[in-house]
């Protein structure tokens, strides 16, 4: 059986410490923690859909390549993100669908899987469907799709954010004092949250 699934944040001050964590801040939970066998990241973006009649505002997330693996989810058909889809920003233009937007935009077609969809302006190769019954992460919302985290600076954002310093940076991948992605963790066999959190501390 596979660990239990842990939420990571990172705390913004004493009386807020359950906030949103950066990108970089990821890819050291994610290289440093070894009581975790896996460390999935995302956040709540909002985008356009160019349909045959009014553009749509679809809500979804951006992911890390792992996010289904990690929450233990199967896509219903196609595929879900492979290794190096995250990297360069705007290098993985493809997305999987939620069952409903993919029953909505497609009538439930297999032939749904190759073809595009236009997403704020963009064209993306639709890779997979998600089940029916799942809806993503976002508290209270259900995401009609999902990018890479690569994709996300051409989304507007609508997740839980926080600036801590001037960061140089000129992306939300590559600026550490930007906090957006809400993280998961899931406990390697015979790991304990204790054993994680001092990791983490460290």
């Amino acid at each position: 059986s596979r660990g239990t699934l842990v939420e990571l944040y990172t705390g913004l001050r004493s009386d807020f410490p359950q906030m949103t964590t950066s990108y970089p801040d990821y890819l050291d939970i994610r290289a440093g923690v070894s009581a975790f066998d896996g460390v999935a990241g995302s956040g709540y973006v909002r985008g356009i859909l160019s349909a045959d009649t009014q553009p749509q505002l679809v809500m979804g997330e951006a992911v890390t390549p792992n996010y289904f693996d990690v929450l233990g989810i199967a896509v219903a058909r196609g595929r879900g993100f492979g290794a190096g889809e995250d990297t360069p920003p705007m290098a993985a233009p493809v997305v999987v669908l939620s069952h409903g937007l993919w029953q909505r935009r497609f009538g439930a077609s297999a032939e749904a899987i190759g073809s595009f969809i236009r997403l704020s302006g963009h064209e993306y190769t639709i890779i997979g469907v998600a089940p029916a019954e799942f809806t993503g992460t976002i508290p209270g919302l259900r995401a009609d799709f999902w990018v890479p985290v690569a994709m996300v600076d051409r989304f507007v954002f609508g997740g839980i954010q926080a600036n801590v310093d001037a960061d140089p940076g000129t992306t939300r991948l590559d600026r550490r004092g930007t906090r957006w992605m809400f993280v998961k963790g899931r406990l390697a066999e015979g790991h304990t949250i204790a054993e994680a959190r001092a990791q983490l501390d460290a």
